[in-house]
């Protein structure tokens, strides 16, 4: 691990495929040689990190045709963390959900993280945490917001131990962007809360159920921004997977009345788009 592949990741006038490849190489020593970089590379495990998470916000900024887009597996597509693209009316209006996740350098710098935190635990969480607490207050840059709340659910499983202390704060930090201006960082939001409540069950579920389950709610009847709405809809579930029972029967009746809202106004647009034959 040198500078010499730390340079080649931050200069984004090289071509990506070189960007990548030595990522890959950084990510792969910490996976098969995770002992000696923590003994001998420790130094180099911030920028590594900040680099990944550089390239998650390399995102296209067409919201329009990411709202509007149906492959929901485009959200984790292989895009540097924050090398965003700025058409966000493409990405409100796109019907694939694996989208997200089809941004070549975003998706990269996303999966690498994660692999980095599997890899190297906790060691990875000190020096990182404030950077990602930075980014996440970035009132100027919605990519920036985007990439931090997405790497805070990406680096939860490999970093348990030490998160999971502190999971009331970062629950806490995450729901305010559930109501966040830009659609995807509210999608970002919903995303990290599902795999929050994934990886920290039960504890987040005993902890911060009553404001999780009225942000994702209250998130998921907004039909505004359907792809949104969905995703808010998807970390319930995740939420409910393993909620005690104690505790999810107190929101089964609000759950359902939302669902039942939701159902009953989206059948009421897809038959006006029949009526006029705006939709076959």
């Amino acid at each position: 691990m040198n500078c010499w592949l730390l340079q080649t990741v931050a200069d984004r006038e090289k071509d990506d495929s070189y960007r990548h490849s030595a990522l890959e190489v950084m990510v792969s020593l910490c996976e098969n040689a995770a002992g000696m970089v923590k003994k001998k590379a420790a130094q180099f495990i911030p920028p590594l990190l900040e680099q990944c998470l550089s390239l998650m916000t390399e995102l296209d900024d067409n919201t329009e045709e990411w709202l509007n887009c149906d492959n929901a597996d485009d959200e984790n597509g292989e895009d540097l963390m924050t090398e965003l693209d700025d058409n966000t009316e493409e990405w409100l209006n796109c019907d694939n959900a694996d989208d997200e996740n089809g941004e070549d350098s975003a998706g990269i710098g996303e999966s690498s993280l994660d692999r980095i935190a599997c890899s190297l635990g906790g060691f990875v969480l000190d020096p990182f945490l404030p950077t990602v607490l930075r980014l996440m207050q970035d009132v100027s840059n919605w990519k920036n917001r985007y990439a931090a709340i997405m790497a805070i659910s990406t680096i939860g499983e490999g970093c348990k131990r030490q998160m999971e202390p502190i999971i009331v704060k970062i629950v806490n930090d995450i729901l305010r962007y559930l109501v966040d201006p830009h659609p995807r960082v509210r999608y970002a939001a919903c995303n990290a809360l599902g795999q929050i409540s994934t990886d920290f069950a039960p504890t987040m579920q005993k902890k911060c159920h009553e404001k999780v389950v009225n942000g994702l709610c209250g998130l998921m009847i907004d039909l505004r921004c359907p792809r949104v709405a969905a995703h808010a809809g998807a970390a319930l579930v995740n939420f409910s997977e393993d909620c005690p029972k104690s505790i999810i029967t107190i929101y089964l009746q609000q759950m359902m009345e939302n669902l039942e809202f939701v159902l009953e106004h989206t059948f009421k647009q897809v038959f006006f788009l029949l009526a006029f034959g705006l939709v076959q």
